[in-house]
This record gives C-alpha cells, structure tokens and sequence, in this order.
C-alpha cells in the first residue's frame, strides 16, 4: 500500500486503496489535508508580515531619535 499523503511526523494520513474505493472519503482526505497546508502557509505569512511591520517601527524609532539628538 502506497501512502499518498504525508503527516509531518512521517506516517500517512491516507492509503491509496482507501481512497479509491470510498470517493467521498478521499474528497473529505483531500480537503482536510489542504486546509491544514493552507492555514500553516497563513501563519507563515502572518508572522513574516508582523515581523516586517516591527521591524519597520523600530526603524522609524530610531530615526527619528537620531534626528532629534542631532537637532538639538
């Protein structure tokens, strides 16, 4: 049996015998394995986007802070 899906721990979330003989199961399979791919690839993206945003805060922080200490 060939698995067809992979958890990230290594074992398959679906055999492919399985799934061609229960067509609605492998639909729910399928589905499931995409939203989890989905919302791993939105934490992803959430986290570079924060890190961005205080990044880019802490630069203006400093910036401005350095304009003052030079200003006066």
């Amino acid at each position: 049996m060939q698995p067809i899906f992979q958890q990230p721990g290594g074992e398959p979330s679906a055999d492919i015998h399985q799934l061609r003989n229960d067509p609605i199961a492998s639909l729910e399979t399928l589905r499931t394995e995409i939203g989890a791919r989905l919302n791993s690839l939105d934490r992803k993206i959430t986290s570079l986007i924060l890190g961005v945003a205080l990044f880019n805060g802490l630069l203006v922080l400093l910036t401005t802070a350095g304009c003052f200490d030079l200003a006066g």
